[in-house]
Protein backbone atom coordinates (compact mmCIF):
# COMPACT_ATOMS: atom_id res chain seq x y z
CA UNK A 1 0.00 0.00 0.00
CA UNK A 2 1.37 3.60 -0.63
CA UNK A 3 4.50 4.32 -1.16
CA UNK A 4 6.00 2.20 1.45
CA UNK A 5 7.01 -1.55 0.74
CA UNK A 6 6.91 -4.12 3.76
CA UNK A 7 7.02 -7.86 3.65
CA UNK A 8 5.12 -8.75 6.61
CA UNK A 9 1.97 -10.30 5.60
CA UNK A 10 -1.27 -10.10 7.99
CA UNK A 11 -3.90 -9.37 5.18
CA UNK A 12 -7.21 -11.08 5.32
CA UNK A 13 -8.25 -13.85 3.37
CA UNK A 14 -11.96 -13.52 1.79
CA UNK A 15 -14.30 -16.38 0.40
CA UNK A 16 -17.03 -15.56 -1.82
CA UNK A 17 -20.04 -17.87 -2.92
CA UNK A 18 -23.28 -17.93 -4.49
CA UNK A 19 -25.81 -20.32 -2.79
CA UNK A 20 -29.27 -21.47 -4.08
CA UNK A 21 -32.08 -21.73 -1.25
CA UNK A 22 -30.25 -20.29 1.83
CA UNK A 23 -32.97 -20.34 3.95
CA UNK A 24 -31.63 -17.38 6.62
CA UNK A 25 -29.66 -14.70 7.24
CA UNK A 26 -26.07 -15.54 7.69
CA UNK A 27 -24.37 -12.11 8.43
CA UNK A 28 -22.30 -12.78 11.22
CA UNK A 29 -22.26 -16.27 11.45
CA UNK A 30 -18.82 -18.35 11.39
CA UNK A 31 -18.24 -20.52 8.56
CA UNK A 32 -15.64 -23.41 7.40
CA UNK A 33 -15.08 -24.55 4.39
CA UNK A 34 -13.62 -27.55 3.76
CA UNK A 35 -13.47 -29.87 0.35
CA UNK A 36 -13.89 -33.68 0.37
CA UNK A 37 -11.59 -35.41 -2.19
CA UNK A 38 -12.60 -38.20 -4.25
CA UNK A 39 -11.21 -41.64 -3.05
CA UNK A 40 -9.94 -40.04 0.31
CA UNK A 41 -11.27 -40.31 3.32
CA UNK A 42 -10.29 -37.42 5.09
CA UNK A 43 -11.48 -33.44 4.45
CA UNK A 44 -9.30 -30.98 4.03
CA UNK A 45 -9.56 -27.37 5.56
CA UNK A 46 -9.69 -24.46 3.39
CA UNK A 47 -11.22 -21.30 5.28
CA UNK A 48 -12.43 -20.38 8.55
CA UNK A 49 -14.26 -16.99 8.76
CA UNK A 50 -17.29 -14.96 9.64
CA UNK A 51 -19.52 -13.40 7.13
CA UNK A 52 -19.44 -9.77 7.04
CA UNK A 53 -22.16 -9.56 3.87
CA UNK A 54 -25.35 -11.58 2.61
CA UNK A 55 -26.87 -10.46 -0.63
CA UNK A 56 -29.63 -11.94 -2.37
CA UNK A 57 -29.68 -11.61 -6.45
CA UNK A 58 -31.62 -9.43 -7.99
CA UNK A 59 -34.14 -12.36 -9.07
CA UNK A 60 -34.27 -13.70 -5.53
CA UNK A 61 -33.05 -17.39 -6.82
CA UNK A 62 -29.43 -17.33 -4.81
CA UNK A 63 -27.46 -15.48 -2.14
CA UNK A 64 -24.23 -14.60 -2.33
CA UNK A 65 -22.05 -14.53 1.13
CA UNK A 66 -18.65 -12.83 1.42
CA UNK A 67 -16.30 -14.09 4.67
CA UNK A 68 -13.22 -12.92 6.01
CA UNK A 69 -11.19 -14.39 7.97
CA UNK A 70 -10.20 -13.09 11.19
CA UNK A 71 -7.75 -10.44 10.89
CA UNK A 72 -10.42 -8.48 9.28
CA UNK A 73 -12.12 -8.56 12.48
CA UNK A 74 -9.65 -7.45 14.76
CA UNK A 75 -8.22 -4.89 11.87
CA UNK A 76 -10.25 -2.09 14.13
CA UNK A 77 -10.07 -3.60 16.93
CA UNK A 78 -8.25 -0.63 19.83
CA UNK A 79 -5.91 -2.76 22.58
CA UNK A 80 -4.30 0.67 23.66
CA UNK A 81 -5.48 -0.25 27.27
CA UNK A 82 -4.99 -3.38 27.26
CA UNK A 83 -1.81 -2.92 26.66
CA UNK A 84 -1.00 0.05 28.96
CA UNK A 85 -2.31 -1.66 31.65
CA UNK A 86 0.47 -5.81 30.50
CA UNK A 87 2.83 -6.09 33.02
CA UNK A 88 6.37 -5.18 32.31
CA UNK A 89 9.30 -7.63 31.89
CA UNK A 90 7.31 -10.26 29.93
CA UNK A 91 9.42 -11.98 27.25
CA UNK A 92 7.90 -11.81 23.10
CA UNK A 93 6.40 -15.08 23.76
CA UNK A 94 4.58 -14.48 26.86
CA UNK A 95 3.30 -11.01 25.52
CA UNK A 96 2.36 -12.84 22.22
CA UNK A 97 0.58 -15.51 23.79
CA UNK A 98 -1.30 -13.11 25.92
CA UNK A 99 -2.15 -10.74 23.34
CA UNK A 100 -3.62 -13.59 21.30
CA UNK A 101 -5.57 -14.87 24.11
CA UNK A 102 -6.89 -11.35 24.46
CA UNK A 103 -7.87 -10.83 21.06
CA UNK A 104 -9.47 -14.73 20.88
CA UNK A 105 -7.29 -15.90 18.14
CA UNK A 106 -5.56 -19.04 18.40
CA UNK A 107 -1.85 -19.37 17.01
CA UNK A 108 -0.21 -22.36 16.01
CA UNK A 109 2.65 -23.44 18.75
CA UNK A 110 6.23 -22.43 17.31
CA UNK A 111 9.11 -21.03 18.37
CA UNK A 112 10.00 -17.31 17.24
CA UNK A 113 13.41 -16.01 16.67
CA UNK A 114 12.71 -13.26 19.31
CA UNK A 115 10.77 -15.29 21.87
CA UNK A 116 13.39 -15.03 25.46
CA UNK A 117 13.87 -10.92 24.57
CA UNK A 118 11.52 -8.79 26.99
CA UNK A 119 9.48 -6.87 25.34
CA UNK A 120 10.02 -2.86 25.87
CA UNK A 121 7.08 -0.80 26.81
CA UNK A 122 7.07 2.18 25.07
CA UNK A 123 4.60 4.99 25.83
CA UNK A 124 1.63 5.02 23.26
CA UNK A 125 -1.50 7.11 22.64
CA UNK A 126 -5.13 6.22 23.25
CA UNK A 127 -5.20 4.36 19.94
CA UNK A 128 -3.23 0.88 19.23
CA UNK A 129 -4.47 -1.49 16.58
CA UNK A 130 -4.55 -4.92 17.22
CA UNK A 131 -3.85 -5.57 13.61
CA UNK A 132 -0.88 -3.08 13.32
CA UNK A 133 0.45 -4.83 16.81
CA UNK A 134 0.34 -8.25 15.36
CA UNK A 135 2.26 -6.74 12.22
CA UNK A 136 5.03 -5.95 14.48
CA UNK A 137 5.66 -9.11 15.99
CA UNK A 138 6.06 -10.62 12.83
CA UNK A 139 8.00 -8.12 12.10
CA UNK A 140 10.39 -7.96 14.90
CA UNK A 141 10.54 -11.94 14.24
CA UNK A 142 11.37 -11.50 10.60
CA UNK A 143 8.14 -13.51 9.74
CA UNK A 144 5.09 -13.21 7.63
CA UNK A 145 1.57 -13.77 9.44
CA UNK A 146 -1.26 -15.64 8.15
CA UNK A 147 -4.71 -17.43 9.64
CA UNK A 148 -4.12 -20.66 8.13
CA UNK A 149 -6.67 -22.90 7.03
CA UNK A 150 -7.68 -24.16 10.08
CA UNK A 151 -8.38 -21.36 11.35
CA UNK A 152 -4.91 -20.35 14.00
CA UNK A 153 -2.73 -17.35 13.49
CA UNK A 154 0.67 -18.67 11.73
CA UNK A 155 4.18 -17.20 11.88
CA UNK A 156 5.84 -18.21 8.42
CA UNK A 157 9.39 -17.50 7.50
CA UNK A 158 11.06 -17.17 4.10
CA UNK A 159 11.78 -20.47 2.60
CA UNK A 160 14.92 -20.39 0.14
CA UNK A 161 13.94 -23.44 -1.98
CA UNK A 162 10.20 -25.48 -1.79
CA UNK A 163 10.22 -28.46 0.45
CA UNK A 164 7.63 -30.24 1.83
CA UNK A 165 6.43 -27.76 4.13
CA UNK A 166 5.81 -25.13 1.22
CA UNK A 167 2.06 -25.94 1.64
CA UNK A 168 1.36 -27.48 5.42
CA UNK A 169 -1.16 -29.03 6.08
CA UNK A 170 -1.81 -30.67 2.87
CA UNK A 171 -1.13 -33.99 1.48
CA UNK A 172 -2.21 -36.38 -0.34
Amino acid sequence: EGDNFQIIGCVASRFSVSLYNLPQEVRGQKIVVTIKLEGINETINLFHGTVTDCTLSDDKSKKTIVAYDDLFRISTLNVASWYKDYPKNKTMNQFRDDFFTKIGIQQEQTDLVNDRHVVGHPSIGEELNALDLIKSICQINGVFGIINRNGKFEYRKFITEETEDSYPGFSL
